[in-house]
Parts: C-alpha cells; structure tokens; sequence
C-alpha cells in the first residue's frame, strides 16, 4: 500500500484536455489545497517513492496499487468536476482531513461514502452541521492549506508593502491616504495558457513564486480571498478581511481575523494585530497526521494480502467468469436464433447470470423480445417487466424461456412436462455435475 497525493500540475493539464479550452484557471487557493498534502508528507518521512500522484479526473477510474489519499477541499458541483471526491475508484482509501460543501444536497451514494469513511474533517460549520445532520461522525479542521506555509523558505526584505489581494471596490473611499503608497495588488487566480505562466514556471511553481511573495514583502494583507486569509494568518501576517458580504465559507476564521463588510468599512482598524496561529497550526497538522497513520496501520496489513491475491481480472473477464455453468446458453443461442427473425423470450428466475445472458441478447439479437419473467419466491421489477409465479404462465402464447435459477431448473423440467410444453420452448441453465454413469459409459466404450 502507497501513499496517494493529488497533483496539481496533473490536475491543471487535466482540465486543459477535460474542457477542450486553451487557457484555464489557476487558482492559488486551489494549489494550496493539494500543495499542503507534501507539507503532511515530509513530516511523516514518507519518501518519494511511496507516494503515488494522481489528478483530480482519475479519482473514479484509477487501478493500480492501493493508496491512503487525504483529501482537502471545496466540493462543488461545477465543471472542474469537484463532486469527484466523492466518487473514488476502489482502489483507493480516502480521508476527508478539511472539505467545504457547497451544495447541501449530496446524493445518497456521496452521504454513504462519507458515512464508510467517517469521522470527516469540515472546513466549515455549515458542512459540520449537514454532516452531522444526515448522522456522519464529522469534526471542524480548518484548512489544510494553512500547513504549506511551512514548506517557504525563510527571506529577509526591508521592502514591505501592504498586499490588496482582490479587495471589493466599496472600500475605495475608506483607505487612509497614508498607506496608499505602500499598497502593493495581486490577484490570486491566472487565466492562462501553460506557456503564459510567468517565468516558465509550471501551476505549482507559479503558485510557490506567489506564496513567497507574501511571505517577503507583505507587511498587512487586505483581501476577501479565503486563501488569502489564511496565507496571512499562517504567516503571522497581519489581515483585514473585506468581504462584500459575509460567506459561510469563512466560519472557521471568525475566532482568528477580523471581519468587515460595506456596512463597517468605516471601522477597519487600518494597523492590526498579528494573531498567534503557531499553536493551532500545530495541533491541525497533529490531527491530520494521526488521521493518515491510523489508516495506513489499519489497512496496510488487509491490502498487502488482497493486493498479492487479486488476479486484476477486467469486468468482462470477472463476468464471465460469474456464468461459467451458463456458457452453454449462449452456446445454444448462437447456434439456434436468427439475428433477423424476431424471438419472444422470458426468463424464469433472476440472477448475476440473468442479466449476463439478457446483455447479450440484447447486444447481438436486436429482433429478441423479453416478454416475460417469472419468479417462485418473490415479486420483482426486471427491466420494466414484474416477475409473476410460473404457475401462472399461459400455455397458448408461452415464449421461449431460460430456466435460469439452479433451484429452478431442477423443478422445472417436471413443470414443463406437467403443463405440455415441449422441450423446444425452453433451455435449462443447469450445472451439470460428473456422476457414476458416465464412468460406466466411458468403460463401455473402450
């Protein structure tokens, strides 16, 4: 078993494919997110080679090696496709240490993937409470984007400025005339072609570039960006946050910075405090860790022995292999119906087997009709068509019928012959097992 890390340069080539587009966005915040998971890494001391990289799109169909992904982010419903996190292939084991739910109407299968991969860290208690509502074991994390911060390399510059990072218009007439020289503006998305991104540099190394920017020459941050809050709060730089209206989004730093809308710009406290975010910080990064660990010993023993076992067979071998006693029905049907003349057929009993057989009528006769099913034990909806008892067939318009169940199928021969139907108008897909007759019949022949 491995370690599973979502790579944002994978990610970013990705969308560019995904959306046919030539330019995409590159969002700092959205960088962090997965830049953050290194940061958890090497203070593990997991190496290199443990660590296996995938993008965003292959969360669904990935197959190989088994891995332990953390998993931070904003889920969203929108064209980047962020509702993938909840959609993940079976080969991988993930953990929810810090995700923000935009739409508060997940689909079942989501809630139930969350509910088997409890307990969830929540970016927000408007997430917290949905979780908790629909009965999933979930905890406030805060943002794991805050931890990268970690990985900057100390700078020294005499030239600070004050960072407006993309502060609403509204405030325009509330900044003192004093700081105007100092104001410095960034943006923290970049719509760009990848050979736009300055300096060659990849996402991921344009985002870098950015962090450090802050980290050198931010003096007091004013932003209504997230990210941007929580950059400077990792920092321990100053920030005013300036939002034109307030966003459930930020709950988890309401305790931290301060806040400001149109309706309190003229209160901004132009010269704040820096927070003591160090403690904290630490004891996310303790929570995040021990959540990855106890996976990793929980699972690393149960996947080495499956992983070593498992054929890797493809679903249509495995298919096939789940009706080895029914080849002989499709064997039957190759060699006896037309493709162009037009067949009614019913199905007496309902399985894996079933549905294979059914398939692959459907596939290579398009003139065969499923007319009927019929079930001894119960009542059931098998493709728009309810199953009736098989006493109830009518013997004057009787399609032609495979006796699918192996229970069935030793009844049904006595049904058959009991009612008058002849062998013509039916297949048994019955096992058919060696038996001390057919050791006499192969003495007599020799």
């Amino acid at each position: 078993m491995k370690f599973g890390r979502l790579n944002f340069d994978k990610f970013i080539y990705d969308a560019y494919v995904a959306e046919n587009s030539e330019r995409v966005t590159i969002n700092v915040g959205d960088a962090m997110q997965m830049l953050s998971i290194n940061r958890l890494f090497k203070e593990m001391c997991i190496p290199e080679e443990q660590i296996i990289d995938i993008s965003l799109h292959e969360l669904e169909t990935y197959q190989g090696e088994y891995l332990i992904l953390p998993i931070n982010w904003l889920v969203s419903n929108n064209t980047t496709g962020h509702n993938k996190l909840f959609n993940v292939s079976n080969d991988i084991i993930p953990i929810y240490l810090g995700i923000s739910i935009s739409d508060l109407n997940l689909a079942p299968r989501h809630l139930e993937n969350l509910k088997k991969n409890e307990p969830i860290g929540c970016r927000d208690e408007r997430t917290l409470k949905y979780l908790r509502k629909n009965g999933i074991t979930s905890y406030l994390s805060g943002c794991m984007a805050a931890l990268y911060t970690d990985e900057l390399t100390n700078a020294i510059s005499s030239e600070k400025h004050i960072f407006f990072v993309d502060v609403p218009k509204s405030i325009k007439s509330f900044i003192p005339q004093q700081i105007i020289p100092k104001i410095r503006f960034f943006s923290q998305e970049l719509y760009a072609s990848l050979t736009e991104i300055p300096n060659g540099y990849s996402p991921s190394e344009w985002v870098h570039s950015i962090l450090m920017e802050y980290k050198e020459h931010a003096s007091l941050i004013v932003t209504s960006r997230f990210h941007g809050a929580v950059i400077g709060l990792a920092l321990d730089i100053p920030v005013i946050i300036t939002l034109e209206n307030y966003t459930y989004r930020f709950s988890w730093l309401k305790k931290l910075l301060p806040f400001y809308t149109p309706d309190t710009f003229n209160k901004i406290d132009w010269n704040p405090k820096c927070q003591n975010f160090q403690e904290l910080k630490q004891t996310m990064m303790k929570v995040a860790i021990k959540r990855i660990s106890d996976s990793y010993e929980k699972y690393a023993d149960i996947y080495k022995l499956s992983n070593f076992l498992e054929t890797r067979q493809s679903e249509e071998e495995n298919a096939t292999n789940q009706t080895l006693y029914y080849e002989s029905a499709i064997k039957f049907i190759k060699n006896n119906w037309d493709p162009n003349i037009p067949i009614d057929y019913a199905f007496w009993g309902i399985n894996v087997n079933t549905e294979y057989i059914y398939n692959y009528i459907g596939k290579n006769y398009p003139m065969a009709k499923l007319t009927a099913v019929y079930d001894m034990f119960r009542t059931i909806d098998y493709h728009g068509i309810l199953s009736i008892p098989p006493d109830e067939i009518n013997q004057k318009t009787v399609p032609f019928i495979f006796v699918t169940s192996y229970i069935a199928s030793m009844y049904a021969t006595t049904f058959f012959n009991k009612n008058n139907i002849s062998k013509e108008k039916y297949f048994l897909c019955e096992r058919e097992f060696l038996c001390e007759n057919d050791i006499l019949k192969l003495e007599d022949s020799k």
